[in-house]
């Protein structure tokens, strides 16, 4: 399965963390549809997997910015997620090390530079490092978000994917254990809480696409193919589905940020 390289602890705040509670009202859960499903402005599945690197930042974020313009532009747009891992990785001087990114890196990747089209950099693994041309920034500068707001509490979550009028998807960093990626979470889709023994394999960056409040499961976007057995919120195979209680400590949970066009 992929490398887990996005750095498995909470990040701490600053000046760059805008809190989505600062902005929106969050309203209690009894005031949330009971349901809801983002999956249909989904882009193409993504596979990590395939330049087997730990993009996972740069895939869900590059994500991201797909469904942004199918629902609010209409537009058909697939974003480079090795483009944006290496915006990512220029950023702290590490363009040379796959040592994964933290998701407040992605956030001013895709507010600051933008997310290019993977047309001019697709996901081939020797192509890790590549010269940015004019073509990549001109194409990034067209494919920017407006605002990414930090989303520290399930509560906020939940608020971001159902916002009556400005509802959005939100890249979540994970810690993960041998069980999210074992046969039976492959086969349903479900991933459960790891046990007290589990040690972690480190951390991983997903797209948050739903929520069932009455199941108390969130539901995500992969960037492993389509491997789950499970059709959950589509028909791509490529979603799985997190506990509520995932959120709740920082064993499990490391960050989130809800992006805006």
């Amino acid at each position: 399965m992929a490398l887990y390289t996005i750095s498995a602890r909470p990040a701490s705040t600053s000046p760059f963390d805008r809190r989505w509670s600062s902005v929106y009202h969050v309203r209690p859960r009894p005031e949330l549809p009971p349901e809801v499903n983002l999956a249909p402005w989904l882009g193409p599945v993504r596979n990590q997997n395939i330049p087997a690197i730990g993009e996972c930042s740069g895939e869900s974020g590059a994500g991201a910015m797909d469904w942004l313009c199918r629902r609010w532009r209409n537009e058909a747009f697939v974003g480079s997620s090795l483009g944006l891992y290496e915006v990512e990785r220029l950023e702290v001087n590490q363009l040379a090390q796959d040592m994964g990114a933290r998701l407040r890196q992605t956030q001013y990747a895709m507010q600051v530079v933008g997310v290019w089209a993977n047309s001019l950099d697709p996901d081939i693994k020797q192509d890790f490092v590549v010269p940015i041309t004019d073509a990549m920034l001109q194409s990034a500068a067209q494919h920017r978000i407006r605002e990414g707001l930090w989303c520290p509490t399930l509560d906020e979550i939940l608020n971001a994917l159902a916002h009556p009028t400005q509802p959005t998807v939100v890249q979540v960093g994970i810690v993960v254990y041998p069980s999210f990626e074992s046969n039976d979470t492959l086969t349903s889709g479900i991933v459960p809480m790891p046990g007290p023994t589990e040690q972690p394999l480190g951390g991983h960056a997903v797209l948050c696409i739903g929520a069932d409040l009455k199941q108390e499961l969130l539901f995500f976007r992969n960037s492993w193919g389509s491997c789950y057995g499970a059709a959950l919120l589509d028909n791509s195979h490529a979603n799985f589905a997190l506990p509520f209680r995932y959120f709740d400590t920082p064993r499990t949970f490391l960050s989130a940020r809800a992006y805006y066009l």
